[in-house]
């Protein structure tokens, strides 16, 4: 019997795996495509950069919405409704460009839209996984996950994207719709009761998510790393919010070439996620986590002084292996600390923070670059990168971590 439940359970993970591995292509997919619309419609590096602002605005609005829903609903709908919803938006997306219509409010209501459905769709798929496998295989699980999304999401996606744009632009479009729909017909295949939400009973949802909130900020560790995830992706954006530009005019990359020049930077991620649990194991966390802050600020800076787009394509390969480590050991040390009828919420007060901050940095890298060139972003971005990893070094330390998570976990 118990061996039943164990193959049920891994059957489960690998429809989520492959479920969410449908998703991630079509955001590769419009990784590359959603920017290149936007740089045939306007050069201006702030309204390019305007895009990332209306995608990831949402991870600020709603993200603790989400996150009373995921804890309170069946988690297997909402992952089911998220990307049929997403597959509609790009679908309507699609139909304009197929009249021949190219407005750039329309593409800005559009990943407004995806930017909704994904803080409902990512946070209900993290507070799934602990259901899915032992507390034990949780860093192997999300490395697992982190790895294929990084191989579609960044890999095969933008060159997907990339070559379908050069052909037509609505080609590119239409297939992510249809990698969104593909993604909510494997979801929906998923255990009802292993992906509902097990809160013991419903709440008022401003009181669910004032509670949410509340063991998140109580608990230091946790919000050091929010803030500090915080500043990272804020300055990240700052930079690959006019990456199109850069790449299209200061490299010299058609949009195939631009495709690729993001694929090129995916192979750290995924050699990031394959490789997290086994570099976790022998540097520590804290060490990781100086690492993947440090690196990032090297490759940027190394991105601004450097023309050739091989180069640059390694050096943002770096950057995404750090990151993708960096990922690994914070999700992780959540999902094992969080009690599961909280996970949706204390995971969205998190994120509200860390994916808050990235609409204030494609608003900086745009003004930035609009102001002081498109090599402006990186210069800025790396120096203080570099800053904050020492600054943090003595903070978060692998014995602070260790002694933190195990004291949450004992909670």
């Amino acid at each position: 019997m118990a061996e039943d439940r164990r193959t049920t359970r891994n059957s489960a993970f690998e429809r989520l795996w492959l479920g969410t591995a449908a998703a991630n292509l079509a955001d590769g997919i419009l990784l590359s495509a959603a920017p290149l619309l936007a740089a045939t419609i306007t050069r201006d590096p702030l309204l390019v950069a305007g895009l990332t602002l209306a995608q990831r605005l949402p991870w600020f609005v709603f993200t603790l919405i989400s996150g009373a829903l995921v804890d309170r609903l069946d988690r297997r709908r909402l992952l089911v409704a998220a990307n049929a919803a997403r597959a509609l938006a790009v679908a309507v997306l699609a139909m304009t460009l197929a009249t021949d219509v190219h407005s750039l409010a329309v593409l800005y209501v559009t990943v407004f839209a995806l930017g909704v459905a994904e803080t409902i769709e990512d946070t209900a798929a993290l507070a799934v996984l602990p259901a899915l496998v032992p507390r034990a295989g949780l860093e192997r699980a999300n490395g697992r996950i982190f790895a294929t999304q990084s191989a579609l999401n960044e890999l095969i996606g933008p060159p997907v994207g990339g070559f379908l744009f050069a052909l037509a632009a609505v080609a590119s479009f239409a297939t992510g719709a249809a990698a969104f729909t593909i993604a909510a017909i494997v979801l929906a295949g998923l255990p009802r009761r292993v992906a509902a939400g097990d809160a013991p009973a419903p709440e008022p949802l401003i009181r669910a998510i004032r509670e949410g909130f509340r063991w998140f900020w109580s608990n230091s560790l946790i919000r050091t790393v929010a803030l500090m995830a915080g500043a990272v992706n804020l300055l990240t954006t700052a930079v690959f919010s006019v990456l199109v530009l850069v790449g299209t005019e200061l490299l010299g990359l058609d949009a195939a070439g631009y495709g690729l020049l993001l694929a090129g930077a995916a192979v750290g991620g995924v050699a990031g996620g394959l490789l997290a649990e086994r570099l976790l194991t022998r540097l520590g966390s804290g060490p990781a986590i100086f690492l993947s802050t440090l690196l990032p600020g090297i490759a940027f800076l190394g991105i601004a002084l450097i023309r050739d787009p091989f180069v640059a394509a390694a050096l943002l390969s770096l950057e995404s292996f750090a990151g993708m480590v960096g990922n690994v050991v914070l999700i992780t040390l959540r999902q094992a600390a969080v009690p599961d009828h909280l996970l949706g919420r204390v995971g969205s007060a998190y994120r509200m923070i860390a994916l808050g901050a990235i609409p204030v940095g494609a608003l900086l890298g745009g003004v930035l670059a609009r102001q002081f060139g498109l090599r402006a972003p990186f210069f800025v971005s790396a120096a203080a990168l570099v800053l904050l990893a020492f600054a943090l070094a003595p903070v978060l330390t692998t014995a602070r971590i260790d002694r933190a998570g195990a004291s949450l976990v004992e909670t």
